[in-house]
């Protein structure tokens, strides 16, 4: 009898996060993004808006200092948001496939033991079926015994 498992032996205690620590990193780069875009279409709304004084003046050296100041920053600063975002999101399925992977290997691991256990009532209900059968084997030897001697 030393050799079946006690239950809280067996028992395994997983620990659930409430949030992948990746998807907060994820979120703060996504609302960067949206702050990047929102003042970027600011700036090309004003360098693009012509007034009174600027019309009719604008030429290559406007739009060229325009795209070294302003576009050209702005659209490095975004492949850099995209690829942290990126690495982020590769990071973070990463860790969800490995918490799965050891939930599999948990969950094969109880299956296993359950089956042993399972077997290990069979294997004592047999046993029991064996014994009683045995006991109302000897009993109905004595009540025999008893009656011939009775008689």
């Amino acid at each position: 009898q030393t050799d079946e498992p006690h239950l809280s032996a067996t028992t395994t205690i997983v620990e659930v996060l409430k949030e992948l620590p990746k998807v907060s990193l994820v979120n703060s780069c996504l609302k960067k993004l949206k702050f990047h875009l929102a003042s970027f279409d600011m700036v090309v709304k004003e360098r693009t808006t012509a007034t009174a004084i600027t019309e009719g003046m604008w030429g290559f050296e406007h739009t060229k200092a325009c795209f070294r100041d302003d576009i050209i920053p702005f659209v490095k600063a975004l492949k850099e948001l995209f690829t942290l975002i990126d690495q982020c999101l590769i990071d973070e399925v990463t860790e969800v496939q490995n918490v799965f992977k050891q939930m599999e290997l948990t969950v094969a691991q109880h299956c296993g033991e359950k089956n042993k256990f399972q077997n290990k009532i069979e294997n004592v209900l047999q046993e029991n079926d064996r014994l009683l059968t045995q006991a109302l084997s000897v009993d109905i030897v004595n009540l025999v015994l008893y009656d011939n001697v009775n008689v």
